[in-house]
């Protein structure tokens, strides 16, 4: 996972600020919760997650992007990553599907090569 969201946040977002937001954690174990809990407190953030389920990130914290999404995909949490940059959405779904949504062509294509490197088999539905 730790691959996959690197590679997202290096080629897909680069140099862009972002928002995770964390939507469902809810059968957490405590061991998870202090781990995303140490991280937001590294930043200075010392609110609960269910009281502030979003953290921004700005360009420089690509290493906090990639920790946090994939913690939340490794701990089958739901989370969603936002960027401005081309409009771009990168949704996981407790680890398992994940979904992407972009008004780039080129970011797509992107996601596409992504998604074959890390052996991950696209879904659409018509």
């Amino acid at each position: 996972m730790e691959a996959f969201a690197r590679h997202y946040f290096l080629n897909i977002s680069p140099d862009a600020e972002s928002l995770i937001h964390m939507t469902d954690w809810g059968l957490y174990e405590p061991s998870q919760m202090i781990a995303i809990t140490g991280i937001r407190g590294s930043r200075g953030e010392d609110r609960w997650l269910i009281d502030a389920p979003g953290h921004r990130l700005t360009s420089e914290e690509v290493e906090l992007g990639i920790s946090l999404f994939s913690l939340s995909a490794s701990f089958a949490w739901s989370s969603y990553v936002y960027s401005p940059s081309h409009c771009s959405t990168l949704y996981n779904w407790e680890g398992d599907i994940f979904d992407f949504w972009t008004d780039s062509v080129e970011v797509f294509a992107e996601m596409k090569l992504l998604l074959t490197q890390h052996n991950l088999t696209e879904i659409t539905r018509g």
